[in-house]
């Protein structure tokens, strides 16, 4: 519970003493995809499809109190993108393939924040927490197992499958916190005496599996995404 809740302790305290330099409003679209260590050893298999990323968000970039330069964004967040696995041994196996959506309220926090070419160019480097708000899985689980038909003699072996169709919203399947190590970089075109557009690029790297241990397949996941900035300086 500590560890759900310091992120957005930490984004509160840090709001609280930054002196706003700029204010920025930012949407993504991008693509998301899930990645894990590629297992395929005969008994496991995993194989995951790409979707589509987007987000809508307000970022504040300034020197808190201390006169250290901090980014603070807080974004809305939704990606999508597919599961296909399959595991099992010698006398039993199960199957999972469905498509996925994950809706989250993410906190960021930038530390390193770098202005070049005349401050046209910038870089930006930090971490985002994202919260989940809701997730949907849809699709289907299999499953085999080995059963015995006693009726004959000797007992005749049977292949038992199993299919089920999973529409589900439960909160059981998606991880409730993620972390990310992102990186930004844009460039700046005034537009205005104190207003900017910048077009940039952002890609978030995913520290956790994004699906509880109820899927039987534990990715990460990441997004690489053109963000639209419009940014007011004061």
């Amino acid at each position: 519970m500590v560890t759900k809740i310091l992120p957005l302790f930490s984004f509160l305290i840090l709001s609280s003493n930054i002196v706003a330099q700029s204010i920025e409003l930012f949407a993504g679209v991008g693509v998301n995809g899930f990645f894990d260590k590629n297992y395929d050893d005969g008994h496991y298999r995993s194989e995951y499809r790409s979707g589509l990323a987007k987000s809508l968000g307000l970022g504040l970039f300034g020197k808190t109190m201390l006169g250290y330069e901090m980014g603070l964004t807080v974004k809305y967040m939704e990606i999508d993108g597919g599961i296909d696995i399959e595991g099992g041994g010698l006398g039993a196996g199960f199957g999972l393939d469905v498509n996925t959506t994950i809706r989250t309220l993410e906190f960021g926090l930038f530390p390193l924040n770098l202005k070049l070419l005349k401050d046209k160019f910038e870089l930006r480097l930090g971490m985002e927490f994202a919260y989940l708000i809701r997730g949907e899985m849809q699709g289907e689980q299999t499953g085999w197992y080995i059963d015995y038909d006693y009726s004959t003699f000797p007992p005749r072996t049977v292949t038992v499958n199993e299919s089920k169709p999973i529409d589900s919203t439960s909160d059981d399947y998606f991880t409730d916190l993620s972390a990310f190590v992102c990186f930004k970089m844009g460039y700046t075109f005034p537009i205005g005496q104190k207003l900017e557009l910048v077009p940039r690029l952002h890609f978030g790297f995913g520290l956790g599996k994004r699906f509880t241990d109820e899927v039987d397949s534990t990715p990460k996941n990441r997004v690489t995404m053109l963000e639209l900035v419009a940014r007011r300086h004061f």
